[in-house]
């Protein structure tokens, strides 16, 4: 899992020189930076933001330094933005190309500003949407846990990606928002943390907090293995009293089996159900099944699984990322679904990753009933 996402990083600077090439030379070409000191700004920007990074995504250690979170919160709002201004480019051009075909005059500086503004005015929305987390309310059907979950209070939630960008205010807000739900149990499908190393016991401090009748349950995700400081990410974990760890491990809660289930990158159907059968899984009995990635919900729905929570989709995030995550994932990107009767929730989770904003999707808390 390191290694790919060593792949994905080195494979980033080709991919942010190509767009960042595409859109220096149209800004360029409609005299959006004639200015000098824009000119060099946006030259500054492309270089700098991409190198630091990949630097602190790759050579990031163990010790935590507040100017590498503002650099990092720099870095990621550009990628985000360069989205836009790559799109807001590719369309001025198009767009100027066509109009020479049927020759009505149009300015390229005046068609390259309104789509800038608008890539502009997008990226901040997306940062505004990112920052405040929404509850949402969920229904859904169980026979299996219908006579003991009736009419008690579920939560969620997923991706909080604790780090460099999103830190203990953040956090406040979120354990606020939970404890305002009342809960009865509350379910953190992975991502808990981004990566980097950060202050862990500043970050996790405000999760001593979160208040549940029957307990908070989680499992890992994805970036927990992303950590190159993984030993200490989890010395600082285990104070938080208020969260039973469930990676790959099972308990009863109310005679109902939680099973929390690690993220694997790859693996056969066959390999997540032995994995369920590894831990304990009674087909016999009613189950929660916390697993990070929904891809194989379907596989647990035929173990005879009675409802499966997960998060990693985002959603996609931020458009056009947001098709991609629903062509992969199918019904199982984001909400409530049923399979062979057995309902399952993903949500797009509460935090985002490597950049501070979420198009076409939003910041969520889950709040599930079952009838």
């Amino acid at each position: 899992m390191r290694k790919q996402f060593i792949y994905f990083i080195l494979s980033l600077p080709i991919i942010l020189f190509l767009s960042e090439y595409t859109v220096f030379r149209v800004l360029s070409f409609s005299g959006l930076l004639a200015n000098p000191a824009l000119h060099y700004i946006f030259v500054a920007l492309a270089w700098f933001c991409p190198i630091f990074f990949i630097v602190i995504m790759l050579a990031d250690g163990r010790q935590f330094l507040q100017i590498k979170s503002w650099l990092y919160i720099l870095a990621g709002t550009w990628l985000g933005l360069l989205v836009y201004l790559f799109t807001a480019a590719v369309i001025s051009a198009l767009a100027i190309f066509a109009d020479s075909l049927i020759g009505f005059p149009v300015s390229f500086f005046a068609v390259t500003l309104f789509f800038t503004a608008i890539a502009i005015v997008v990226t901040l929305w997306g940062i505004l949407v990112a920052t405040n987390p929404r509850i949402v309310h969920l229904t859904v059907e169980s026979p299996a846990l219908r006579d003991t979950w009736k009419g008690k209070t579920i939560v969620l939630v997923s991706d909080t990606h604790l780090g460099h960008i999103w830190k203990e205010r953040f956090m406040e807000k979120v354990v606020r928002m939970i404890n305002d739900q009342k809960p009865d149990i509350v379910f953190h499908a992975g991502d808990i943390i981004d990566a980097p190393v950060f202050d862990y016991d500043r970050g996790f401090a405000p999760l001593l907090d979160l208040r549940s009748t029957l307990g908070t349950f989680y499992t890992e995700g994805n970036h927990e293995g992303y950590s190159r400081d993984y030993k200490n990410f989890r010395t600082a974990f285990e104070k938080i009293t208020t969260i039973t760890d469930m990676t790959d491990k099972r308990t009863t809660v109310l005679g109902t089996q939680i099973l929390g289930l690690s993220y694997k990158n790859s693996e056969t159907e066959a390999e997540i159900g032995a994995r369920l059968d590894a831990i304990g899984f009674d087909p016999a009995l009613p189950s929660i099944v916390i697993l990070h990635n929904p891809f194989h919900t379907k596989a647990l729905a035929d173990k005879g699984v009675s409802i499966v929570l997960s998060g990693h989709t985002h959603g996609g995030q931020c458009f056009p990322m947001t098709l991609i995550a629903r062509k992969v994932y199918g019904h199982y990107c984001v909400g409530a679904t049923t399979t062979h009767g057995m309902p399952s929730v993903t949500t797009y989770g509460v935090g985002a990753a490597i950049s501070p904003m979420r198009v076409g999707t939003i910041s969520e808390i889950v709040v599930l009933k079952i009838i």
